[in-house]
């Protein structure tokens, strides 16, 4: 496998495990806020929220709502562009190569629909539909949706430096692994 094919593996893998990370960080660290033991979302709601009463419609609002699925495609977008600019340059002999393997890429990621079918029985199990509601009405907040409106601007800043941080300790894992392997062989020759 060409080293291009190596690192889009990786990046697929990383881009599923990055999407559940980033929904479970979205309630997690709003947590206080969304579920104040009072329940009481302060900010104006805006967009005509209306509570539906089934679990599933109220998580497909959430991702919406909050930008979530939408903050998703960018960054897969950007993180194709991101990976394809890296591998040129370190490989511009491999354009070709590279632009088949990125478009190969983008064909086979996998759909957010199909974690959002795995994500769904996992938060019956942690939330109640109430809670889910409660986040619901808080990103339909004035406040939030102007937030909401930004998120795209600051991921295209924060992408490129994630990517040079996650590179370095790629190279440091690479490095860890290739000197595992040489004091393996040296023991095995001793």
């Amino acid at each position: 496998m060409s080293v291009a094919a190596t690192s889009m593996t990786g990046l697929l893998i990383t881009g599923g495990v990055g999407l559940l990370t980033a929904i479970a960080a979205g309630v997690l660290t709003n947590w206080d806020k969304i579920f104040h033991k009072d329940k009481v979302v302060t900010g104006k709601v805006v967009g005509g929220y209306a509570p539906t009463g089934d679990f599933e419609t109220e998580v497909r609002y959430y991702l919406e709502v909050s930008g979530m699925r939408a903050n998703i495609a960018e960054m897969q977008k950007m993180t194709l562009a991101a990976e394809e600019k890296r591998l040129i340059e370190e490989s511009p002999e491999d354009g070709a190569q590279i632009q088949a393997i990125i478009d190969i890429a983008e064909e086979c990621m996998a759909p957010l629909e199909e974690f959002v079918k795995v994500l769904i029985p996992i938060w019956v199990k942690y939330l109640t539909l109430e809670q889910v509601q409660e986040l619901n009405k808080f990103y339909s907040t004035e406040a939030m949706q102007r937030v909401r409106s930004k998120n795209t601007f600051v991921m295209e800043e924060f992408l490129p430096k994630a990517t040079e941080i996650a590179k370095r300790y790629q190279e440091r894992f690479v490095k860890r692994v290739e000197e595992y392997r040489n004091a393996s062989e040296r023991a095995g020759d001793a």
